[in-house]
């Protein structure tokens, strides 16, 4: 296996908040790593959050993106 490629996931696309479930959000969560060598990678997350009804005026969204850097000693 090469360590030095990359690869990319997709998470599933989840929905909630139909029929009196406790959220009201689609989210969608993106995720690529790579892997420097066997003890340091980098792990790309992306989370796409989207209100499906509105509470009031505007639709909420709670969109982030987060990198970790994981090493082992």
């Amino acid at each position: 296996m090469d360590l030095l490629k990359g690869r990319a996931r997709t998470g599933r696309l989840l929905k909630y908040g139909e029929n009196g479930s406790l959220t009201n959000f689609i989210v969608m969560k993106l995720v690529y790593e790579y892997m420097m060598n066997r003890n340091k990678n980098l792990i790309l997350k992306y989370y796409l959050v989207e209100q499906i009804v509105a509470n009031g005026a505007f639709k909420e969204t709670g969109s982030s993106i987060r990198l970790d850097f994981d090493f082992k000693f």
